[in-house]
């Protein structure tokens, strides 16, 4: 009851009266969700860091006139191509008079389309841009094309109504209870909720966020600080030499990820878009997610040096982690990446040891060159020793301080596009007699522009399976760059004016026990995708094969056939959108088969929404029957900022939720979502302390912003 009450005060206290202006922007980032599923078919972790990184921006959106270098790489999925190609165009016809003229730049598809319009607005700017790299996009006769097609077309400036001080109120109320809160083994109340702080300002931002999870204790022992996890960050950008500092918490990536990657993982089929930037990218953490920051101080310099540019990025982070430890306290077992403090045995863990972390990166651009040695070094309060009880955990890292270092690099000739990076450690050694020494990981891309329109890439990828960085997600089936050794093959193709074609395949080798398989074993993806858009029509056609697998001849190729000795699963994707001005339909059909266990599994949703200028609604309907949980299906619905859209549909079962959002103002903006999960096919949902007494749960998410 004190949260709905704080909950309810906050309100009424921000809701102050505002001048009524009309807000003439649309209501544009639902339609973000849809571009998130045309890009990549993320797993839950990679749902939430990408949509929490782009709920920040959009709650923030920055003018695309002022936007540098820096500011295009912070945004999720935008590769190094297409940012350049942004510079590339404004340095040809200065500032975009709209975000609608970013279609007219031929390396932006749809899906970056709407992102980019989501977290950036068009606006005059006094600043003038300098841009030195060669024509590396645009060729001249497109430029002529492109010049035809802006003097024929009328724009205008539309500037967003931007608010210094943002402030967002979220709370989650579930309309059943878990069996660990009935036997009082849950410490806190059912009600999830979150307040967010942000301020932006010309070339200072500040975020905070306070959350606390549904049965966490709050105000209570063992909890008594309040909300469970704060978070938030202080950040300055272009002032001088300093092009970015990050006080707080912040994320960090250099080069492939070999090495560092605190942000969301990479994916394959962003490769086909573009290949990723060896430069290191600091972005502020002020999400929910416990785990993917660091703690300190981070920051880019940069200066000019030998016709090129040199620039140096050093970081320092502390913070407290969960792990749980031995029975004697002297040692780690595992670090505890769940973020849930529910229970006593949950909350035995928080804060058991620390984690110190320092590092940094010094890089030389010449377009179209660039390089960058990056270092980092860990140190944890206690040694860890995974074990090696279990193979798959044998050469899992061990120790107490892990030092990595890597060189990447990217390079343009001509058609061909060329970046990599190559990482040394200290060799795993937690068995008596293994050899000391360095081991060594390294991924290398190739891409070629074959003709107009057509595009095609290699990657090759080789992770030795002594290898350990603690901080390491980089392309591939294992995150940990370790055990590893794949090649994929890519194609993305612009048949015509209405279609695109984009596919791979990725086929690698793991020469030591993993997860689930205690020998060698491969792994297969295959991916195609076909994508028509004509006026207000678009049509999304997919299809995916993955195959995990036991593979004692030392080959990643797969067997295609009944004998698995793994698991195997095809599934299939058609979306269809009609979106007008007002009206949104969209049709959805997933299906999956597993033909290592003749298991399947079929979804149809069906969603349709009304925009005005100040509300919107949408409402979804979602059935699906699947006969093992290896072909579950996932469906992203609408839902307010910060808010989950991503829903598992498994076993038989009907799942319908209808989202609304108002402008009651300028400044005050409110949400709430109600989502309805029925099971026609089992009396209990879910098992142990999160289950649930009735086949049906029922979720209510209300959400408040207020800008100031």
């Amino acid at each position: 009851m004190r949260v709905i009450i704080f909950f309810l005060l906050i309100l009424s206290v921000c809701a102050m009266p505002a001048t009524a202006q009309e807000n003439n922007g649309e209501h544009r980032w639902q339609e973000v969700y849809d571009a998130l599923a045309d890009i990549e078919e993320l797993d839950d972790e990679g749902w939430s860091e990408t949509y929490e990184t782009l709920s920040a921006m959009a709650a923030a959106p920055q003018n695309i006139n002022d936007a540098t270098l820096d500011d295009l790489r912070q945004v999720p999925y935008l590769t190094d191509e297409q940012a350049f190609a942004i510079l590339h165009y404004r340095s040809l016809y200065g500032s975009l008079a709209s975000t609608n003229e970013l279609k007219l730049i031929p390396a932006i598809d749809r899906p970056r389309f709407l992102i980019l319009r989501t977290v950036f607005y068009a606006a005059p700017t006094a600043r003038k841009h300098s841009f030195t790299a060669d024509k590396l996009m645009i060729s001249d006769s497109l430029a002529a094309t492109i010049d035809t097609v802006r003097r024929q077309q009328t724009y205008y400036f539309q500037p967003r109504e931007t608010h210094r001080h943002t402030i967002l109120a979220t709370l989650n109320i579930p309309l059943y209870l878990r069996e660990g809160y009935r036997k009082g083994k849950y410490l806190g109340p059912p009600l999830g909720h979150t307040l967010r702080y942000k301020y932006n300002h010309r070339n200072v931002q500040m975020a905070f966020t306070a959350a606390q999870d549904a049965y966490e204790p709050f105000f209570t022992a063992p909890n008594a600080k309040g909300w469970d996890f704060y978070t938030g960050f202080a950040r300055i950008k272009n002032r001088g030499v300093m092009k970015n500092l990050v006080v707080g918490h912040y994320q960090i990536s250099t080069g492939l990820g070999l090495i560092t990657s605190s942000a969301f993982r990479l994916s394959r089929q962003t490769l086909l878009h573009g290949l990723p930037t060896p430069a290191t990218t600091i972005r502020g953490h002020a999400s929910r997610s416990q785990t993917n920051y660091l703690q300190g101080v981070a920051g880019t310099f940069r200066m000019p040096a030998a016709r090129g540019e040199i620039s140096f990025t050093p970081y320092i982070s502390w913070r407290e982690i969960d792990a749980r430890l031995n029975a004697d306290g002297d040692s780690i077992v595992s670090l505890s990446a769940s973020g849930y403090h529910r229970s006593e045995a949950e909350c035995r863990w928080v804060n058991t040891a620390h984690m110190t972390v320092a590092g940094g990166s010094v890089s030389y651009t010449r377009q179209p060159l660039t390089i960058a040695l990056n270092m980092a070094y860990t140190h944890l309060s206690q040694p860890l020793h995974a074990g090696a009880a279990q193979a798959y955990r044998r050469y899992y890292p061990d120790g107490q301080d892990f030092l990595t270092g890597s060189l990447s690099y990217a390079y343009k000739f001509g058609r061909l596009q060329l970046c990599g990076e190559t990482a040394l450690s200290p060799a795993s050694h937690p068995l008596p007699g293994d050899p000391r020494g360095l081991s060594l990981s390294t991924a290398n891309i190739l891409s070629c522009r074959i003709s107009k329109g057509v595009t095609g890439m290699v990657m090759h990828r080789y992770y030795n399976y002594k290898f350990q960085s603690l901080h390491a997600k980089s392309y591939g089936f294992l995150s940990s760059a370790a055990n590893e050794h794949g090649v994929m093959l890519g194609l993305n193709a612009k048949l015509s004016r209405l279609w695109q074609l984009e596919a791979y395949a990725d086929g690698a080798y793991h020469p030591l026990a993993r997860y689930g398989f205690n020998e060698s074993s491969r792994s297969f993806d295959a991916f195609l995708q076909a994508i028509y858009t004509s006026g207000i029509t678009s049509l999304s056609l997919r299809y995916r094969y993955q195959e995990k697998d036991l593979a004692p001849d030392g080959s990643p190729l797969p067997h295609f056939n009944v004998g698995y000795k793994g698991q195997a699963r095809h599934t299939m994707r058609a979306v269809h959108k009609l979106s007008g001005r007002r009206w949104t339909f969209t049709s959805q059909l997933h299906g999956a088969l597993s033909p290592s266990t003749a298991d399947y599994g079929v979804a149809a949703s069906e969603g349709v929404g009304y925009k005005a200028k100040r509300i919107q609604i949408w409402a979804q309907a979602t059935y699906a029957y699947t006969t093992d949980y290896l072909t579950r299906l996932y469906m992203t619905e609408r839902a307010p900022l910060y808010a989950p859209m991503m829903s598992m549909m498994q076993g038989h079962s009907v799942r319908t939720s209808v989202f609304a959002e108002a402008d009651v103002s300028s400044r005050v903006t409110l949400s709430a979502r109600c989502s309805l999960l029925h099971y026609f096919d089992r009396d209990t949902i879910s098992s142990g302390n999160q289950a649930i007494n009735s086949p049906t749960q029922t979720d209510l998410l209300l959400q408040a912003r207020f800008r100031l």
